[in-house]
């Protein structure tokens, strides 16, 4: 389809129009001579194509918009124009000229890269980007209007691996999107349901009325998924824990909304699973001393700071000694002699229970 090509009085008024009006628009050209290409313009586009086109124009500034335009059917296409001035033999604008062509197959693929950049691609839910982005604006929200108030909530499922290890990655998708439905059936149209990735989810509940809204929604979701789902012919149970933090003017970033919420998950999940845990600043130093304990266990094993005390093991018909028992002790350089049941915990959950085995057998 060639270009459409118009001629313009400077107020818009069509002068003269390409006959590729009539593929283009449904409109031979006689139809608009005469007429104000507002009248076709989509409302919305009115005031940007009046700033960003007609009055640069004027101005003799040549200037391109993309924006959308009213075939003689109703449907809207999107154009692609150019517009720029005609001059008369003093140098004032005389006319103004337009070429114009349909760009609705670029538009379509720009907006669904812009959606894919922002969505998850498996459940379409918004994912970390855009939840960070609207977590940023519910903050700058709360500084200005102190009394409005919004929650956070970080769900992981519990189970999730040994179904996708043991059913495959096609039932685990199967499974996410099912709880992805029955997220999205729980909460109101403002509030925004993300995936994060894995099994992990967070909801943004704004304009709440304080924690009982944020604990209400959580514990409608536990009982939701505690029903059984039939997914591949299998009946599949599963549960969650969910973490979550309610706003202060204290939180500057939405990193830290989100650090905090999944360190309430993983306090649900240390309390036993399949419930929720509301964040407190005790869970945040928690966090950062089992952090220095797990970087002191790793500097213990480069050092070499554990000591080993063997204690003997004696038969009580002979009383002979018929073995020894192994006591790990870590002599920490400025704790002092720290015990076993203060640091084995960690070294399990960690993984440096292996190399710490391997030093006691060398």
């Amino acid at each position: 389809m060639s270009d459409l090509v118009c001629l313009h009085h400077p107020d818009g008024r069509y002068l003269y129009v390409t006959p590729s009006s009539y593929p283009l628009l449904g409109y031979y050209p006689d139809e608009l001579l005469g007429r104000d290409p507002y009248e076709f313009c989509h409302p919305d586009d009115h005031h940007r194509v009046r700033r960003v086109a007609h009055e640069p124009a004027l101005q003799q500034v040549p200037a391109p918009i993309t924006y959308r335009m009213r075939r003689k059917d109703g449907a809207y296409i999107w154009l692609e124009s150019l517009t720029q001035c005609i001059l008369d033999e003093n140098g004032q604008v005389k006319h103004l000229q337009t070429t114009s062509r349909e760009v609705g197959d670029r538009i379509k693929m720009e907006q669904q890269l812009k959606h894919d950049a922002l969505h998850d691609g498996l459940t379409q839910l918004p994912n970390r980007t855009l939840l960070i982005e609207r977590l940023e604006i519910a903050l700058k929200q709360i500084k200005r209007i102190p009394e409005k108030q919004f929650a956070v909530l970080f769900l992981d499922l519990d189970n999730f691996k040994v179904i996708n290890d043991s059913l495959g990655h096609l039932v685990g998708d199967q499974l996410l999107l099912t709880i992805t439905t029955k997220i999205t059936r729980l909460v109101r149209e403002t509030d925004l349901v993300a995936r994060l990735g894995g099994d992990e989810f967070v909801l943004l509940l704004e304009e709440i009325n304080g924690v009982v809204d944020a604990v209400w929604v959580a514990e409608r979701l536990l009982e939701e998924l505690r029903s059984p789902m039939i997914l591949d012919e299998r009946e599949i149970f599963a549960s969650a824990s969910i973490g979550i933090v309610l706003s202060n003017s204290q939180y500057q970033d939405p990193q830290a909304l989100l650090r905090d919420a999944d360190l309430a998950m993983y306090r649900a999940k240390h309390n036993g699973r399949g419930q929720y845990a509301i964040f407190d600043p005790a869970m945040h130093l928690q966090a950062m001393q089992r952090l220095q304990w797990d970087n002191d266990l790793r500097k213990a094993l480069e050092d070499e700071q554990f000591v080993l005390y063997y204690q003997p093991i004696v038969n009580l018909k002979t009383f002979a000694i018929c073995g020894f028992e192994a006591l790990i002790r870590w002599q920490h350089p400025h704790r002092g002699f720290v015990a076993p049941l203060d640091f084995i915990p960690i070294t399990e959950e960690t993984g440096l229970i292996v190399p710490l085995g391997r030093w006691i057998l060398h």
